[in-house]
């Protein structure tokens, strides 16, 4: 019989499980179905009109504030009350017959502490006949027997013991998170969201609780709801100097870093990165270009992806020069340098954010040149560059359906693979297995979905000297498909340095390969002079053949 509560909440997580996903709106049989929120209520004195300041007050106010996102908690009178379990009363001080007559009404209430701080060690005792007996020039903090029991292995107990009130500086400290404490699997139950703009977003994954945050509060949120949270949403890492094993899902960052790798085990990257460099070539072969040079730093991302890059332009035919920066500190002059003796047309800035904004702000020699960036959609660090400037950036973005929902693509897609993920998990999870194991399996999962699933979309935007949408491309293991192309320069396309040329080059360092063409038609001239001469000699017309040529 033991067995049948956790037995029935199993089979109603699992059919829930088979409708979980992300919605704009608020599903009113799902709502609160994993709440397990206690309701405590608060005795709340009478305002006195000539007190100046309320210890009992202070002390609820500062109660609810610490505890009230974790607990369902009411303000009652004494006159309101009923036969509730989970009873506090902050700042007592009664005298010994108003004690008595409170225990009558509230059964099994005792002293937890002083209200005040006092130098005094005891403030109520019970004699042999289990009277009380309280010094009543001080004020004391009671609770029912009920809150000891059912909290003691809670954190709002330690806050109710630590409740203390500084009558001369009228403030109320405790010290300590009223978070509850992990108890079990089955008690996770929270998503966190981390965003870096407005945290207005109306969405919704039912039946779970969706919690957002700017990101800049995401550590805090990450250990006030450590006894219930389930996954994390974020856009790039943070709190370096923790280890978070929540599973977690990076929704705008492409290429999960040794740091972030550290910092969070079991995370995971939405966008396959890939596959960005389909959308380098689509975008290249959209303008009509085949030769780039590729600046590139030594950070891990940018060593890798370059490899995918040329990788991929070896096989299409793509001619290209990479220029490297082997300084583990960016040297954006020793760069410059490099750059421009190669005398580039077109640039794949293969950098990371900063060290490219050095490199292009600050370029100096006259010839204009085309930037193509990765992964700066928005380009912050690139708003004041001078008008010259010709600036692209190709970035990954989530594939979704069409929504109604005006939440980012990449958040809903995030938020619906934790609900694949965790229906895949259902029938694998013991909910008595431990957090960590837990974690893993959803993680994995997770993982294993997304490379399954390996597809994205790639954006164009050009970001200077004006700002707009050039292209969109659908990409996957074979490619890329373009769905929308905007040629950003109405009077032509410009040359990748080889539209002079009567031959284009194999060789970056020299686009033009003029002289095979020279050559050819020498050859052709040649040959087609040898056969007018033949073809003369041996027509019958030819002067060859007249007697009086013969007989001189």
């Amino acid at each position: 019989m033991c067995l049948l509560p956790l037995l029935c909440l199993t089979l109603s997580v699992y059919a829930s499980a088979t409708h979980l996903g992300y919605s704009c709106n608020i599903d009113p049989s799902n709502d609160n179905l994993y709440e397990t929120h206690e309701t405590i209520y608060l005795i709340r004195e009478d305002d006195q009109g000539d007190q100046t300041w309320s210890a009992n007050k202070q002390m609820n106010f500062e109660f609810i504030k610490a505890c009230g996102q974790f607990y369902k908690i009411h303000q009652i009178s004494l006159h309101g009350f009923k036969d509730f379990m989970h009873v506090i009363y902050f700042g007592f001080s009664g005298n010994d017959d108003e004690f008595i007559n409170i225990s009558k009404k509230i059964p099994d209430l005792q002293i937890i502490g002083d209200a005040i701080e006092t130098t005094k060690n005891v403030t109520c005792k019970k004699t042999n006949n289990s009277e009380v007996v309280c010094d009543r020039n001080k004020k004391v903090n009671l609770i029912t027997s009920w809150i000891e029991w059912h909290f003691r292995d809670y954190n709002v107990f330690d806050v109710i013991q630590n409740m203390i009130g500084d009558e001369d500086n009228k403030v109320v400290t405790h010290g300590r998170s009223c978070a509850p404490v992990f108890q079990k699997t089955r008690h996770l139950n929270t998503v966190v969201l981390c965003y870096e703009g407005d945290t207005d977003i109306k969405v919704y994954i039912n039946p779970f609780k969706l919690i957002v945050k700017n990101i800049n509060y995401c550590e805090p949120t990450l250990r006030d709801y450590d006894y219930s949270v389930l996954a994390l949403l974020t856009p790039k890492g943070f709190g370096h100097s923790s280890v978070h094993s929540v599973p977690t899902i990076f929704y705008n960052t492409p290429y999960i870093s040794e740091e972030d790798e550290a910092s969070f085990p079991n995370s995971v990257n939405l966008l396959p990165w890939r596959l960005l460099k389909f959308g380098f070539l689509g975008f290249m072969r959209s303008m009509g270009w085949e030769r780039v040079a590729i600046a590139s730093d030594v950070s891990h991302y940018s060593i890798e992806f370059e490899h995918e890059l040329t990788t991929l332009f070896d096989k299409e035919g793509i001619v290209y020069t990479s220029v490297k920066s082997e300084d583990s500190v960016f040297d954006v002059d020793k760069a410059r340098q490099k750059l421009a003796t190669v005398k580039p047309s077109i640039v794949i800035v293969n950098l990371e954010e900063e060290n490219a904004f050095h490199l292009i702000s600050f370029w100096s020699p006259s010839r204009p040149i085309i930037w193509i960036m990765r992964d700066m959609p928005k380009g912050n660090y690139f708003y004041k560059l001078p008008v010259r400037v010709h600036l692209y950036s190709i970035h990954l973005g989530a594939v979704v359906e069409s929504s109604d929902c005006n939440v980012d693509a990449n958040i809903l897609a995030g938020l619906s693979t934790i609900t694949h993920a965790i229906r895949r998990s259902f029938l694998k999870v013991s909910f008595t297995q431990g957090r960590r194991m837990f974690y893993k399996l959803l993680s994995n999962e997770a993982k294993k979905m997304l490379q399954e699933q390996a597809e994205a979309m790639a954006y164009v935007n050009k970001l200077s000297p004006s700002r707009e949408l050039v292209s969109t491309m659908r990409v996957d293991d074979n490619g890329a498909k373009v769905l929308s192309f905007n040629n950003p320069y109405k009077s032509g396309k410009p040359s990748d340095g080889t539209s002079h040329c009567l031959a284009k080059s194999n060789t970056y360092s020299d686009p033009c390969e003029d002289t095979f063409v020279l050559l050819l038609m020498c050859v052709v001239i040649l040959f087609l002079t040898t056969t007018l001469m033949i073809t003369c000699y041996f027509h019958k017309t030819s002067p060859f053949h007249d007697p009086r040529y013969q007989n001189f």
